[in-house]
C-alpha cells in the first residue's frame, strides 16, 4: 500500500510516517454513518451495512482514481 492511499499519514521525521487508517477504511466509516442514520436502514442487518460501507468505499476511490487520471 502507498503513502497516498493511508487517509492522514503523519510524517514522524527520519523516514518514518504513521500511516493510520486506509482512505478506505476511512470512506466506509463514513459512509457507516451514513448508512446508520438513515431510518430507512435501521432493521438492515449489521453485515449487509458493513458490505454497502465497503462497496459506497470502492467506488468512490474507483472515482476518484478517475480524477486523478484525467
Amino acid at each position: 500500500m502507498e503513502h497516498k492511499d493511508y487517509a492522514y499519514p503523519v510524517s514522524m521525521g527520519h523516514g518514518f510516517t504513521q500511516k493510520g487508517i486506509t482512505k478506505r477504511e476511512y470512506f466506509a466509516a463514513m459512509a457507516m454513518q451514513g448508512l446508520c442514520a438513515n431510518t430507512d436502514f435501521t432493521n438492515a442487518n449489521s453485515v449487509r451495512i458493513s458490505e454497502l460501507s465497503y462497496e459506497l468505499s470502492d467506488a468512490m476511490i474507483a472515482e476518484s482514481e478517475k480524477e486523478t487520471t484525467k
